[in-house]
């Protein structure tokens, strides 16, 4: 059986790209109510590409990601494979010592994390060659007035800020720098 692609075969990034051109204000992600446009995910994740290029992060380097499925890993996955490197998906349920093993398997320098896995980070950190965590809160892409039930876990309150960890969300506002990764369809996108 053969793939058949809508507008031909290409990184699942320009398929973002091409969208935010074509029809910018479509809603891409839903997020409790809150919509958020193609072109917005495609500003965002060029702003984590070109964060994570300034944290050293280049094409082939593997990036964790630990954290349940929200707004800011769709933003993390698309930013990591804009930049040409590779997403590390690492279980929000793992416990240290799984996570060591992953981020060690993959060798991660960086990792964008929930907030509240901070703990579990710290146990690991000095055994890995993790040298940059960014953290984001699930509360944050939260619409004023959600329209779903909100879990607790979105309701938990923000971690204290610490001068090792950056806020995802807030480097993201402070960088806008479009990085191109290409378009190679081929290259390797997650490591498993």
């Amino acid at each position: 059986m053969t793939a058949s692609y809508l507008h031909g075969e290409r990184p699942l990034h320009d398929y973002l790209r091409h969208y935010a051109r074509t029809q910018p204000d479509k809603p891409a992600y839903f997020w409790y109510g809150r919509a958020i446009s193609y072109a917005e995910l495609d500003r965002l994740s060029d702003a984590c590409a070109s964060l994570l290029a300034s944290l050293g992060v280049r094409r082939g380097d593997r990036v964790a990601l630990f954290m349940n499925n929200c707004p800011q890993y769709v933003i993390a996955h698309f930013g990591i494979q804009k930049l040409g490197a590779i997403v590390g998906p690492c279980s929000p349920l793992f416990k240290a010592m799984e996570l060591e093993y992953q981020v060690c398997d993959q060798g991660s320098r960086v990792i964008i994390a929930a907030d509240h896995l901070l703990p579990v980070i710290d146990e690991v950190r000095g055994r890995t060659a993790l040298e940059h965590v960014l953290t984001t809160h699930y509360g944050d892409l939260l619409p004023a007035a959600p329209t779903l039930d909100v879990p607790a876990e979105l309701k938990l309150a923000r971690a204290v800020p610490r001068e090792d960890v950056r806020d995802l969300l807030a480097a993201l506002r402070d960088t806008a720098a479009r990085i191109d990764a290409g378009s190679d369809p081929h290259a390797a996108a997650v490591h498993a």
